[in-house]
């Protein structure tokens, strides 16, 4: 990759794990205006290169600082290939956009967008760069407008603590042959999610990515069927394991067990009666997962997906927005992806990054508010 310079201090290039790792994993992970005494627990990545290696195809930028001859800087980038709007597009995903506080207001953050920004020009594909941050970012939203980068769409992620079992509702009488049961075979999991996530943007071109690629990763699927007034309805919720990517800890450097819920869907003629199916079904994995040991859970779905009015389970953690940050190679595509603009994005597991605990401010609540961050 070609070196971009910054009065000539500064250089950009391919990381280096012998000669960049230490120098990258001792940079601080949160901006200095974060409260770290107010923090009741929070996330670290076992190590940064993980998140990276989710896709086959993906790429580690340092900065590098001439004059100390160490990295200072470095963003991470997933490139696959996603369904938007009915057509094949390559994604690029920015994200672990970091730099060491000692050299923030050098522009380097700049530098690493107007490099991701050449990267995708130059790729003759169908391509979309995608990066995310909180609403209120707006450092990150005037660096990427530099790049022809414009919001998209918002998102939510909610939390709750896995702090004891809850009530399983009970179903309708006149429903039968009710069953729970946790998938074995991935061809059957990527079968039902072909057929429930067909009108979503952003879906993977093939689900293997998730359930071959990442099977370590990919926990289990659970899923709840049953036949109501003649007609047959379908509730999913997938595991994925966060604990093999960050570490999570509590203010005593306990560690905490925490899980990802994601490809969550409810299916069937009545919306009603899909809603009471998933609810059980949420409840059950809840209890599932209580049962494992589990503390915490999060999940995250675009403001547009039907299923996230079932989210948080359990009250006391705070829910956070975010924007989707994004250019697509032509005005025509992005005119198409505008005019679906209430279609439901898929979430991808592997885009979550850190998460941060914060104790619980409203009145009379036990719990902890969780704090996500994606980039």
């Amino acid at each position: 990759m070609k070196s971009i310079n910054n009065n000539n201090r500064f250089v950009l290039r391919e990381f280096s794990e012998e000669k960049d790792l230490n120098a990258i994993s001792s940079i601080p992970r949160l901006p200095v205006s974060y409260n770290y005494n107010a923090l009741e627990g929070m996330s670290h990545p076992i190590d940064f290169t993980i998140r990276p290696t989710l896709t086959k195809n993906h790429k580690i930028i340092v900065a590098e600082d001439r004059q100390e001859h160490q990295a200072v800087g470095a963003y991470a980038c997933n490139i696959k290939d996603v369904i938007v709007c009915g057509e094949k597009k390559t994604l690029y995903y920015m994200f672990d956009i970091n730099v060491h506080p000692e050299y923030r207001g050098h522009s380097i953050s700049n530098m690493f967008f107007r490099d991701i920004h050449s990267a995708v020009k130059q790729d003759e594909r169908s391509t979309i760069l995608v990066a995310w941050t909180s609403k209120n970012n707006a450092p990150i939203k005037k660096a990427t407008g530099n790049i022809e980068m414009t919001p998209q769409y918002d998102q939510c992620q909610m939390a709750w603590k896995v702090s004891s079992p809850v009530r399983v509702n009970s179903l309708p009488s006149n429903c039968l042959q009710v069953r729970f049961m946790k998938m074995i075979e991935n061809d059957d999991v990527k079968l039902r999610w072909d057929n429930a996530f067909q009108q979503y943007n952003f879906i993977p071109t093939n689900f293997s990515d998730i359930l071959v690629d990442n099977q370590k990763y990919h926990e289990s699927t659970y899923i709840a069927t049953m036949q109501c007034n003649g007609q047959l309805y379908e509730a999913s919720i997938s595991i994925w394991n966060q604990d093999l990517i960050f570490t999570l800890k509590n203010r005593q450097q306990q560690t905490q067990k925490h899980r990802q819920l994601y490809c969550c869907y409810a299916l069937g003629e009545d919306q009603e009666t899909s809603d009471i199916l998933f609810r059980y079904l949420l409840q059950r994995v809840h209890n599932e997962l209580y049962s494992q040991g589990i503390n915490y859970v999060f999940a995250g779905f675009s403001m547009t997906d039907p299923i996230r009015q079932h989210f948080p389970l359990l009250p006391g953690i705070k829910t956070l927005e975010f924007t989707s940050i994004a250019r697509f190679s032509t005005q025509t595509e992005f005119t198409q992806f505008k005019s679906q603009s209430n279609y439901p994005i898929w979430n991808d597991p592997r885009d979550y990054g850190i998460l941060m605990l914060y104790p619980e401010q409203q009145q009379n609540c036990n719990n902890s508010n969780i704090l996500i961050s994606k980039l």
